[in-house]
């Protein structure tokens, strides 16, 4: 029934989903927040660079040493991980909580999340080209797709704000839930569809174990590695919470519909490329809530 062909049509539904999800966005992100955080350069540098080539130059190395070779699914799956905008919300609640400066928290995320509309395309199809037997994507089509998928809807989302279109700011609940929703949707369809077409029958599942090793490892050595760096660039320590939360958080709340606008909701592998995502996503909640608790009770501004 959630085949992309099945009895609801799915793969309609999903596309008017994705849509959805992205003008949402545009109408939640306030473009402001990237003039009021400006001034703190080097802290905004670290982040972003952290975000579009600390994780995928972290993701491609550790897939190098890893033990086992990956499925090309499962690869560009990882690859698609890596190259991520941070989330929107909760990088910005554990950096309050740990004491941190919300408002460059805020900057970052609403930077990356507006970068990560044209960066996340463009990466993939960097990283495709340089992966054996990996999953096609006509160009195109591809471009097609971000325009009316994901831009054109987050264009409509901005403008409608900046006309003075603030619902949203008001009913935050009420558009985090229907973003929830749709997304529990896509993903109940990708999994229907690669079910029907028998993916999960495939090295995918067999090397499912090795994949939960691989994302935590990559989840430890990230959150290592990043304060490690940031205490290099001598930022002051009220961005360390920042610095950390930006740099080390992965949305899936705009990672799913984006990789479904990518990949097609009509793939077969499409359950099998959001694997990565779906593993790191609550070890990212719950590890972080842990740090910044402790970051908290601690009142430390620096991070081990």
């Amino acid at each position: 029934m959630g085949a992309t062909e099945g009895l609801l049509r799915a793969g309609m539904l999903t596309k008017f989903a994705i849509g959805t999800i992205f003008l949402i966005q545009g109408l939640s992100l306030d473009g402001k927040n990237l003039k009021k955080g400006f001034f703190s350069g080097k802290v905004h540098l670290f982040t972003q660079g952290w975000i579009f080539a600390g994780w995928p130059i972290m993701a491609w190395l550790l897939m190098q040493v890893f033990p086992i070779k990956f499925s090309p699914d499962l690869h560009t799956g990882i690859l698609f991980l890596a190259v991520l905008p941070t989330t929107i919300s909760t990088a910005v609640v554990y950096t309050e909580k740990a004491g941190g400066n919300p408002a460059t928290a805020l900057f970052n995320v609403t930077l990356a999340n507006f970068l990560g509309i044209l960066v996340v395309p463009l990466a993939m199809m960097l990283f495709q080209g340089n992966v054996e037997e990996s999953v096609p994507l006509d160009t195109w089509a591809f471009f097609r797709k971000i325009i009316l998928l994901l831009a054109l809807p987050f264009g409509i989302g901005q403008a409608m704000r900046n006309k003075g279109f603030l619902w949203m700011d008001e009913h935050k609940a009420v558009s985090r839930n229907l973003c929830q929703g749709m997304i529990l949707f896509i993903l109940w369809a990708a999994f229907s569809n690669s079910f029907a077409q028998g993916v999960f029958s495939s090295t995918a599942i067999v090397q499912l174990p090795q994949l939960f090793g691989f994302v935590i490892l990559l989840t430890i050595l990230v959150r290592v590695l990043v304060p490690a760096t940031y205490k290099l660039t001598g930022m002051h320590a009220e961005h360390h919470p920042s610095a950390f939360f930006c740099s080390t958080e992965k949305t899936l709340a705009a990672g799913l519909p984006m990789a479904t606008a990518l990949f097609g909701s009509n793939n077969p592998a499409l359950a099998i490329l959001i694997l990565p995502v779906l593993i790191y996503h609550p070890l990212q909640l719950f590890l972080d809530g842990v740090i910044a608790s402790g970051w908290s009770q601690t009142g430390e501004k620096e991070t081990h």
